[in-house]
């Protein structure tokens, strides 16, 4: 280890003179394949891990130079590891205990971009000695091509239609699992087989001309049978597709199993000639509710001819039922989702009257149509026959709940308005002894005590009550939706009454004292035949304690979850100015214990600096009893301190008293290190404006028109005494007149270049083919003087600045011809767009550009050709092109190779 020590300078000094050499000359030490393998391939010193030697393609596709290659190491490629994780994977490599390592890792480059590669590591000699031999493998592509093929093929075979990719002899290329489920077949079976043996109306014969039909129309819809193993036929639905790909050609088909629906339409025709002998009343309803079809007896109910029944909806019958929006809107999704329903409706007859009846209605799909099927049960002689017993098993069943109940009990009677209150009820209120008849027995004495903020809703609860009988026979038919048609009367009945809405609400009452308690009062309605509301008995509970109890848990359990769930610090103080809780955000930052930061400990995580400041905000906020906002650095876990800005809103009890703070604190470090650098950047960028601002007018007044004068004086002497100057002297003429005309075209060009941000137009919508047009117009002769072929696709509308945008096009284009190849010229515009976002393209066959100047062609004043080869230029054009984009709010780059051409591109986004 100490030979192999120098000094620093010296040491970097001599690994920079050697890096080329080392890559050249000594490769061949690490194997024939290493220079020409197209992986990357990296020779790294065991002792102290810097690059030795590296192949071409690990140059190209690291994007560092040789010179910078030579003073890497594996982190800076492996930006997930330390030099210390890296010696410790290869040890047991160094050590001879294995042969190789494999490893999946992130591969960062030069330029930041990383991907996700095999690492191969093994040991290798260079230059005599013993060196580690890093052999990188891109995955990403093939992996990706991996994943969208298995999600392709799962979400084919697990699909729950049958697919079937058929040749043109009619035998299976491809089947899923649903085919072969529904053909009990096995994939093996099936792929042996063809269409003709499973689809008798499929011989060889009309499978030809049935390909032949396909080719041409190229997709179809129809109904067929297919015979499964058991030798039964199943009915499907179908829809094919004829389908290319590559060079064979293959029909396409999804097939729906159906041959439930149809053995249940088989069914349904069978059954409608024994509906129309029913004794009950048979309905068959549209969607709408509008009638299709009636039985006889309906004739003898409803008092209506078959005919006018026909014309008519189930609305107009049932005056329960509004409109036929409502029983479309509300009754026929409800069928749908059960499938089968009880309904109590009430049905008119052509007289005007009425008579309640039972509706069983069922839904019935009948070619591809849902219908529903009603069955009308006069329920009249019934519904007298259990009116007086449910009456008394309602009363029964009321007094059994009040007598379990402690607290007042009372019995309000509707019609006349008088209320009994049971002596507890006025007990609860404070009266007792001799004033316990101080409350008279009107409904007076119970509203004239409910709080006023209190009365609306419990008056609201009493009517939802009452009204929960109204329509009842709507109303019933929500609870009863899994009831079926058979279900006895008795039971019917019972149900009736359920589905009353018991009275029940929690709200304030005055007391003897004039203070208020809550109760919670219940109470359930009586109703006469008519479905008016007669009575309301029930019973009041004081529930004070409990409602305070549950409001202060449920306060408290809101005000936790809420600090311990935000995703910043949090913290909780108390009256006497001590932090009593912190959440885990908090201490996870801070890397304190919950106990070292309580009371007044968590201001040791507080930047020295700021500490005084903090505390005296923080105090005389508590003394103020205020809310208040400070901002201070907060020490990380690692000992680094991060701006916060920490915000404490005043917490109170039930009575208003204050209680401490509840706060968090915002980490706002990042913000206040973009606002400084946004802030030198507006001043950088406004010296830079200034300067261009200067250099425009110089170039445009002091430049050119000394620029002219040169170029008049000399066109004049060559005009008048050309003739009569030296040959050597005309050179010389004429080298002055071509280098006025260059400096004249750099000073246009440079002046071009400073105005595209200050001169430029407001952006507006433009055609961009229009703008190619007139790009290729300004370049006509050009054009035809290099016979260039130039096409172009369809290109959309943008929202730019149209001079611009045609001055792109004209630099591109012109470039393009420039540097041309000895082929013919061919250059193609064209244009990739999603939503709003285009991206368009100027393909040529020209000579090419290395890759490695893919970034230096944009730079101002950089061509990579001579200054008068390909027709010269002044290095402006694409720096031109890449602050045009700039301004659009876009990207440019190329793609080239050497010889077969470029392709600039470069987009444009609407939004």
């Amino acid at each position: 280890m100490k030979s192999r020590q120098q000094p620093k300078k010296e040491q970097e000094k001599s690994e920079n003179k050697s890096s080329h050499s080392i890559l050249h000359t000594h490769s061949g030490e690490v194997g024939d394949n290493f220079a020409n393998s197209l992986n990357e391939v990296y020779v790294i010193d065991t002792i102290d891990l810097n690059f030795v030697c590296l192949n071409k393609r690990a140059i190209t596709k690291s994007g560092y130079s040789i010179e910078e290659a030579s003073l890497l190491t594996p982190i800076h490629i492996l930006p997930q590891m330390n030099d210390e994780q890296f010696r410790l994977l290869v040890s047991p490599l160094v050590d001879k205990l294995i042969p190789k390592i494999v490893i999946e890792a992130l591969l960062q480059r030069r330029d930041g971009t990383q991907s996700n590669v095999e690492i191969q590591i093994q040991l290798t000699q260079f230059m005599g000695q013993e060196c580690l031999e890093l052999t990188i493998l891109d995955t990403s592509e093939h992996k990706h091509s991996i994943y969208e093929l298995e999600r392709y093929k799962f979400a084919t075979d697990n699909t729950t239609d049958a697919v079937y990719w058929v040749r043109e002899d009619s035998s299976f290329f491809y089947v899923n699992n649903s085919a072969c489920k529904m053909l009990g077949y096995s994939r093996e079976q099936l792929l042996s087989m063809g269409v003709v043996d499973i689809d008798p109306k499929y011989p060889m014969d009309v499978w030809k001309k049935h390909w032949s039909n396909m080719k041409q129309k190229r997709f179809m819809s129809l109904e067929t049978k297919h015979r499964t193993a058991s030798g039964e036929f199943r009915f499907a639905s179908m829809e094919v597709h004829f389908y290319e790909y590559y060079d064979e050609e293959f029909i396409v088909g999804t097939a729906r199993d159906i041959t439930d629906a149809k053995y249940t339409q088989m069914a349904l025709q069978k059954t409608q000639a024994a509906l129309d002998t029913a004794t009950d009343v048979i309905l068959w309803l549209q969607t709408d509710g509008k009638i299709i079809y009636v039985n006889d007896i309906a004739h003898n109910r409803l008092d209506y001819t078959r005919d006018e029944i026909l014309e008519m909806n189930v609305a107009d019958i049932t005056p329960d039922i509004e409109s036929a929006e409502l029983f479309k809107s509300e009754i026929w999704p409800s069928l749908e989702a059960q499938k089968g329903m009880v309904f109590q409706f009430t049905f008119q007859r052509k007289d005007g009257s009425t008579f309640p009846a039972e509706m069983t209605t069922h839904l019935i799909e009948f070619s591809e149509e849902k219908f529903a099927c009603s069955f009308v049960r006069d329920l009249t002689e019934i519904n007298q026959a259990h009116l007086k017993l449910k009456e008394l098993h309602e009363l029964n069943q009321t007094m059994i709940e009040l007598l379990s109940v402690t607290d007042g009990v009372w019995d309000w009677k509707v019609d006349t308005g008088e209320v009994w209150y049971a002596p507890g009820w006025r007990k609860m209120l404070g009266y007792a002894g001799d004033d316990i008849k101080g409350i008279p027995n009107t409904l007076e004495a119970f509203d004239s005590r409910i709080h006023p903020d209190d009365i609306k809703g419990v008056w609201a609860t009493v009517q939802e009550s009452f009204d929960s009988i109204t329509g009842v026979s709507q109303e019933v038919n929500d609870k009863k939706l899994a009831e079926k048609h058979k279900e006895s009367q008795e039971h019917h009945q019972s149900k009736i009454t359920s589905i009353i809405k018991p009275f029940e609400h929690e709200f304030r009452l005055r007391t003897k004292d004039k203070s208020y308690i809550w109760v919670r009062a219940r109470g359930m309605p009586r109703f006469d035949s008519a479905g008016n509301p007669v009575r309301l008995v029930g019973s009041t509970n004081d529930i004070t304690e409990a409602k305070k109890s549950r409001e202060a848990i449920e306060e408290s359990e809101e005000r936790f979850k809420q600090l311990a769930n935000l995703n910043t610090p949090c913290w909780i103080t108390e009256i006497d100015s001590n932090c009593t809780w912190l959440n885990q955000q908090w201490i996870d930052y801070t890397g304190q214990t919950l106990e070292e930061q309580l009371g007044f400990g968590w201001l040791d995580a507080v930047h020295p600096d700021d500490v005084d400041q903090t505390k005296t905000i923080y105090l005389e906020a508590v003394q103020n009893q205020q809310n208040f906002e400070l901002e201070y650095r907060l020490r990380r876990y690692d000992g680094h301190y991060r701006v916060f800005r920490a915000r404490g809103s005043v917490s109170r009890d039930r009575k208003g008293y204050f209680n401490g703070f509840t706060g968090f604190s915002i980490d706002i470090h990042d913000q206040r290190e973009a606002q400084l650098a946004l802030e030198r950047e507006k001043e950088a960028l406004a010296v830079s404006n200034k300067d261009l601002q200067e250099f425009a007018y110089v170039a445009s007044h002091d430049l050119q028109e000394p620029l002219r004068k040169i170029m008049a004086f000399s066109e004049l002497v060559k005009e008048e005494s050309g003739e009569q100057l030296a040959e050597e002297s005309q050179k010389y003429l004429e080298t002055v007149i071509e280098s006025a005309k260059r400096l004249k075209q750099l000073v246009s060009d440079l002046l071009t270049f400073s105005r595209i941000s200050s001169r430029g137009k407001e952006f507006a919508p433009v055609n961009a083919k229009k703008c190619l047009d007139y790009a290729l117009n300004n370049l006509e002769f050009a054009i035809q003087e290099n016979d260039a072929q130039i096409t172009s696709d369809e290109l959309p509308v943008v929202l730019v600045d149209a001079n611009q945008l045609t001055m792109l096009f004209q630099n591109l284009v012109s470039n393009a011809i420039k540097y041309r190849s000895d082929e013919k010229v061919k250059i193609h515009i064209g244009v990739h767009s999603i939503n709003s976002v285009h991206k368009f393209y100027v393909q040529d066959n020209g000579i090419g550009i290395e890759p490695q100047y893919s970034k230096k062609i944009f730079e101002i004043f950089q061509r990579l050709h001579g200054r008068y080869a390909c027709g010269g230029g002044t290095g402006i054009g694409l720096a031109i092109c890449k602050r045009i984009i700039e301004r659009f709010g876009g990207d440019i780059w190329m793609e080239s190779e050497i010889g077969k051409g470029t392709t600039f591109y470069f987009t444009i986004n609407n939004d």
